[in-house]
């Protein structure tokens, strides 16, 4: 069965890639009451899901693969359709189960939607384990000071302890993508730097706060509310200099900045 590129297939094909994905969900799983798998293509992991115990339900979006699949794995529960419109709150209300374990091989074209859909839902998902672009996965896992840090690594830290685990070269697939790809694994904070209800507050603050990459924070965010003077005040309350650009502070300070001061001038 060949790859669809307008699906944005990449088969994973490599035993000793699978067998280290399948031992990293088995070593989170502990707290699951069901997993959902995204995207199983072929069924690499699927097999080693099904070994976890749980009810495994498989979202595949190409018909063609979810028959095969659901042949080749009679106890797997298979949905065609898109991941992005199945909903956990559905899957929930059908199965009475949570917290999930997620997992999957995201497809390239649509993986940061589909991950962001996922992290907003931390109290019903006990680890999230995904396979997706080395790019990506920066962008939602790097620290203040490396590569990729900036809007989604700053929001993803409030809630999540987000880790790159291992990389995963392009000749682990078949057909081989043109980029190196990374195996993450999320886990919801047990003590969330901010309350998970500030989930869309915060979204929006720091949407403000990169709004423009070239500017400073207090020029930022002063654009949406409150004066440049009043936030590089609040700026030096976090021994931050005046002219700090938002991709230079640390998520935790980020965070403060938000509950005290952009709370405080709505």
């Amino acid at each position: 069965m060949s790859a669809k590129k307008w699906l944005g297939q990449h088969f994973l094909v490599s035993p000793s890639v699978i067998k280290a994905v399948e031992a990293l969900c088995s070593s989170c799983s502990g707290e699951a009451e069901a997993v959902l798998e995204i995207g199983p293509g072929k069924g690499a992991m699927t097999g080693g899901l099904l070994k976890l115990g749980l009810p495994v339900i498989a979202v595949e979006k190409d018909e063609e693969l979810a028959r095969s699949l659901q042949i080749s794995f009679p106890d797997l529960d298979v949905r065609v359709g898109d991941a992005r419109e199945i909903t956990l709150e559905t899957l929930i209300q059908e199965t009475d189960r949570a917290p999930w374990l997620v997992a999957g091989n995201l497809p390239y074209n649509v993986g940061t939607k589909i991950l962001l859909e996922c992290l907003q839902k931390p109290r019903w998902i006990s680890a999230l384990v995904v396979m997706i672009q080395r790019e990506v996965a920066q962008k939602f896992c790097a620290e203040c000071g490396e590569a990729g840090y900036g809007f989604f690594s700053a929001w993803s830290q409030a809630f999540w302890h987000a880790e790159m685990k291992f990389p995963v070269p392009p000749g682990a697939f078949r057909p081989p993508p043109a980029v190196v790809s990374e195996v993450c694994l999320f886990l919801p904070k047990t003590e969330p730097w901010l309350d998970r209800g500030e989930m869309a507050g915060y979204w929006k603050f720091l949407k403000a706060a990169f709004g423009h990459p070239r500017k400073t924070l207090a020029g930022n965010l002063s654009l949406v509310q409150g004066s440049k003077k009043r936030w590089r005040e609040d700026l030096g309350g976090e021994g931050l200099l005046p002219g700090v650009r938002a991709d230079q502070v640390p998520a935790r300070t980020l965070c403060r900045l938000y509950h005290h001061a952009w709370n405080r001038e709505r």
